[in-house]
């Protein structure tokens, strides 16, 4: 009799179980073709305790990268031509949807596009409740005015109509909320890791710097570059890897060609999010930011406006990796005064940063150690643990 008692109460526990893990949450941003990032480390986050859904569409319609929509198993490819994908995105979205109908209990949209394309397809279908995920709020996203206007009021519409926001830093509200109507739907939400990783000094190759991130507007390798040469040239052995998305002619490939470094300097691709965070990155021994100083006019202004290190900056430290970045925001100020890597604005004060975590092997333990204990405040489960077990338990 106990044990038939014993029997049914783990049946009944069981099934609470299997219900806290039957949430259905749809994740749609606009993406850029390059992997990683704080839409595929939420998702990854979600998909351990929910079922997730994903609509991943271009963010340049011009470029090779195509729309995917994961929903119920199965996935849905296509590309439309550059001319009609922010118009039709969403309707098609809509009708394949519409065809696997299943109740969604949450939605978290990462970009303004993204987030009309679901209220749309909410008029349809119910979702229940919707999150404006806010990671790169710019005051000129557009040179063109007209684009910029339409931005501005895209970003307006998606944070009087969601059910929450998250965003990076407060003074966004500034721009979208100056009358302070819906402060109290706000969460601020900064970078996470999915786990610290403490190293053995096997794992690590030998004299190795690292970037992962993409390769673009924002970002200026040329004071790095030259800094390699003059390693080279004092005789200081390194290699460098870089994880990204860049073609065959791009400036970055040129730039190491004239300077003689494709001996030293090689292109891996780009990679998973979570592929680089634990497989990749603990593997190398620096990790290099080498953001444009100055704002490039084709250049988005949320990483000079910024209250925070970047993603990739917390990436590398969760790795172990002491950092070597230019400082874009006071945020950054941090890598010194904790003591786990560098600020480097010049070709110098890169050349000086890399050779001492080269040669100083005690300088270079004492940084990882603090990189790796800096780290831990970027715990994904202490920053979104509060907040998704308050917005899934909400009625």
């Amino acid at each position: 009799m106990n044990n038939f008692f014993i029997s049914k109460f783990k049946d009944i526990i069981n099934k609470k179980s299997v219900k806290k893990l039957t949430r259905k949450i749809l994740i749609a941003s606009h993406a850029s073709g390059t992997p990683g990032g704080p839409v595929e480390k939420l998702q990854s986050y979600l998909s351990k305790k929910n079922i997730v859904y994903t609509i991943k569409h271009p963010l340049y319609p011009k470029s090779s990268t195509k729309s995917e929509i994961y929903f119920n198993k199965k996935r849905f490819i296509f590309k439309l031509p550059f001319f009609i994908q922010y118009p039709l995105e969403g309707i098609i979205t809509t009708f394949i949807l519409l065809k696997h109908r299943t109740p969604i209990d949450l939605a978290v949209c990462f970009d303004p596009l993204s987030f009309f394309n679901v209220y749309f397809f909410n008029f349809f279908y119910n979702v229940k409740k919707i999150i404006y995920y806010n990671l790169d709020y710019s005051i000129t996203r557009f040179n063109n005015p007209f684009l910029n206007n339409i931005y501005h009021f895209l970003n307006r519409f998606a944070y009087e109509h969601c059910s929450y926001l998250f965003i990076l830093r407060e003074s966004i509200l500034d721009k979208i909320d100056p009358g302070k109507k819906f402060r109290s739907k706000n969460f601020i939400v900064g970078q996470t890791v999915s786990s610290i990783r403490t190293r053995g000094k096997k794992n690590i190759k030998n004299n190795s710097i690292l970037y992962a991130g993409a390769i673009g507007n924002s970002v200026d390798f040329k004071p790095l570059i030259t800094a390699l040469v003059k390693l080279k040239k004092n005789k200081i052995f390194f290699n460098m890897d870089i994880f990204g998305k860049e073609n065959d002619k791009g400036k970055l490939r040129k730039m190491i060609l004239i300077n003689k470094l494709e001996k030293n300097v090689f292109f891996k691709g780009p990679a998973e999010v979570n592929e680089l965070t634990k497989k990749i990155i603990p593997n190398y021994k620096i990790g290099v930011s080498p953001y444009m100083l100055k704002k490039d006019k084709k250049s988005p202004d949320y990483l000079y406006q910024g209250s925070l290190i970047a993603a990739k900056v917390v990436d590398y430290i969760a790795g172990g990796l002491p950092v070597i970045a230019t400082r874009v925001n006071p945020a950054f100020d941090d890598i010194e005064k904790y003591q786990f890597g560098f600020n480097a604005k010049t070709e110098n004060d890169w050349f000086i940063a890399i050779k001492s975590l080269l040669t100083d092997q005690n300088l270079y333990k004492k940084y990882q150690k603090n990189a790796l204990k800096f780290a831990k405040k970027f715990d994904e489960n202490i920053v979104f643990g509060p907040i998704f077990k308050k917005i899934l338990e909400e009625n």
